[in-house]
């Protein structure tokens, strides 16, 4: 089993949409299962994932990865919101998915994860002096910044990848 958490809209709102629908509690109750189950986040729904992001204000997020949302400073960033094309950078916990090293990838976002344990970053991206988590990975939890759906051939190739990596 397998829940896309979408990426669009700001971090309080789609939080605070979240916890009013009760989709909040279904989302913790599927990873924390012992059923295999696989919680797969898109920009804001990456963001979603960790403790806590500056967007509008600090607000919570659903506290399943350790770390925070931060926004990017204009002063070392090239573009503020980060809308662009821009190449992924495997770490060295990314082995799984060496063959999108140096891959671009469509990304719009003015925020980014900060995790706290750097061994759960798959990818990095720059944006002018600033290197960030462009991927993410925490036991049963998958997220991304880029919108793979928005990066033509190479964001299918990266999804039908990452299928056969979490069913096989």
């Amino acid at each position: 089993n397998i829940i896309v958490l979408p990426g669009v809209g700001a971090f309080k709102n789609a939080k605070s949409k979240l916890k009013s629908t009760g989709l909040e509690n279904e989302i913790k109750n599927f990873v924390h299962s012992k059923n295999n189950n696989i919680l797969f986040g898109i920009c804001l729904g990456m963001q979603l994932m960790f403790e806590k992001s500056e967007e509008f204000g600090l607000s919570k997020g659903l506290n399943l990865i350790k770390g925070n949302v931060k926004k990017f400073n204009l002063s070392i960033s090239d573009t503020v919101p980060h809308m662009t094309w821009s190449k992924i950078k495997k770490t060295k916990y990314g082995d799984k998915f060496f063959k999108f090293n140096n891959k671009d990838f469509y990304f719009v976002h003015s925020y980014y994860c900060n995790p706290k344990e750097k061994k759960n970053i798959l990818f990095e991206t720059k944006n002018g002096k600033i290197s960030f988590c462009s991927a993410v990975k925490y036991e049963n939890i998958i997220g991304v910044q880029f919108h793979p759906e928005k990066s033509g051939k190479v964001g299918i190739d990266f999804l039908k990848h990452l299928n056969n990596f979490l069913w096989n």
